[in-house]
């Protein structure tokens, strides 16, 4: 993947991010579970906590040299 920095930036920092449940899914789980009420309570648990926010996994800072 190619990224294009902003003029005049000296450095980057990258972080690889990883969230193990995503509001996403837990909204899907909760829209389309029509056999019981479990896709529901995992929604309203999952809305009462933390919501599984993203971790970081690893990092790395780097230092750009110019007309790079």
């Amino acid at each position: 993947m190619d990224l294009t920095l902003p003029p005049g930036a000296t450095s980057v920092r990258v972080q690889l991010m990883y969230q193990s449940v995503s509001w996403e899914y837990i909204k899907f789980l909760a829209e389309e579970n029509r056999s019981d009420d479990w896709g529901k309570r995992l929604y309203e648990a999952w809305t009462r906590t933390e919501q599984c926010p993203p971790t970081v996994m690893a990092e790395a800072d780097l230092a750009v040299a110019a007309g790079e």
